[in-house]
């Protein structure tokens, strides 16, 4: 392992890791979780690096994690990201606390031309000529113990992106990118899924163009419906109904139960909207 690594499992050990990373000016942080049946997702472990030490949070032992709020806030010590929109939802979720400020390696590497959406592991061989072992990416996160597998490719996600940021860091300055790089982070906790209002739900539903004024306000309302249903009842949103019976439903304009039960390409989850 290229870095000391510490597993913090209690709130005394938490609070001493948040006190060593305020000191610093630049953190990286990434978070591992598990979504499978749920609306909100559920965080299995917190990693984070503060370029001496790499500290992997256990959430499932610790009762208490508001402390790490403070360091997610503090204006500043810069937050490291990569791909952050969901690592946004699980603070938002489990602290009540969005990071800032914070950049994403992901929208650096496409302003200084290395690719758009650009993988983890990508973005490591193409700065560091080093291949990050992809085994643990699908792992249960939930399980516990961890094994030294999971431990080592959770510890290896912020160490070798905190060196990825220093390199970009440069590159940006050199290209003059710095600044368009800074205001679009600062947008990326603006419009996550989870956050928002159920009566714009819609807007992220595929196909609307070929839907007139009235099919939409069906659609708004029927997305609107299913938000607040999967949130309610921490589902994901097809569990509750697909998008697939959405539109048919706002579409074809049906009315009824009846009319759901004869129309073959609406699901069985569709079918309950009555």
């Amino acid at each position: 392992m290229p870095a000391p690594v510490e597993y913090i499992e209690d709130v005394a050990q938490l609070e001493a890791a948040v006190s060593a990373c305020l000191t610093k000016d630049v953190v990286s942080i990434d978070t591992e979780f598990a979504r499978f049946n749920t609306y909100y997702p559920i965080v299995g472990l917190i990693q984070i690096y503060d370029g001496e030490i790499c500290y992997l949070i256990d959430p499932l032992a610790i009762d208490d994690l508001s402390s790490m709020a403070q360091l997610l806030t503090a204006e500043h010590v810069l937050k490291i990201f990569h791909a952050c929109s969901e690592d946004m939802e699980v603070f938002q979720h489990c602290l009540g606390a969005l990071p800032s400020p914070v950049i994403d390696s992901q929208i650096a590497a496409a302003a200084l031309g290395v690719g758009f959406s650009v993988s983890y592991q990508n973005l490591v061989e193409h700065y560091l000529s080093i291949v990050v072992p992809k085994e643990e990416t699908r792992s249960d996160w939930l399980q516990r113990p961890l094994t030294s597998s999971q431990l080592d490719y959770a510890a290896l996600d912020v160490i070798y992106l905190l060196r990825v940021y220093e390199i970009q860091k440069e590159a940006l300055l050199a290209a003059g990118r710095t600044l368009w790089v800074e205001e679009e982070c600062s947008q990326l906790s603006v419009g996550l899924a989870t956050m928002i209002e159920p009566d714009a739900a819609f807007e992220k539903v595929k196909g609307l163009s070929r839907l007139n004024r009235k099919q939409l306000s069906v659609l708004r309302a029927l997305c609107a419906w299913r938000e607040t249903k999967a949130r309610e009842s921490d589902v994901p949103r097809n569990r509750v109904v697909d998008q697939k019976s959405l539109l048919i439903i706002a579409s074809e304009n049906l009315r009824s139960k009846e009319d759901l039960q004869s129309e073959k390409h609406v699901t069985q989850a569709g079918a309950k909207v009555w």
